[in-house]
């Protein structure tokens, strides 16, 4: 049950990383489509703050990984990890104002 939790707790600081890293890589989006001195705006994006916390979240997110199916099959492990499919489109609804439709509700239903 332990190891259950810690799966669910990895998918929602996955979902969390996942919206920190749009939040970053949004605010350089324009920047980076244009031409000029494009090594510079790449770094600039990844020493962004919400780049960096996304980043160290998922580190953060695959060493608890590493720990969990040391000590958990696999095959009961890893299915948990699709509740992303569920966290991700509710955080970005919440903070980012995605709308999401019906069908995709209904295909996270399928999986």
């Amino acid at each position: 049950m332990k190891n259950i939790l810690i799966v669910v707790i990895i998918a929602l600081l996955a979902s969390a990383g996942q919206i920190l890293l749009k939040i970053g890589v949004t605010k350089h989006a324009a920047e980076l489509h244009s031409q000029a001195n494009v090594l510079s705006k790449l770094i600039s994006m990844f020493i962004n703050p919400y780049v960096l916390s996304g980043l160290i979240i998922y580190a953060s997110c695959a060493v608890a990984w590493l720990w969990v199916i040391s000590r958990m099959k696999l095959s009961h492990a890893y299915p948990l990890l699709s509740l992303t499919f569920v966290f991700v489109p509710l955080f970005a609804n919440l903070i980012l104002g995605d709308s999401i439709q019906a069908k995709y509700w209904v295909s996270v239903g399928l999986i």
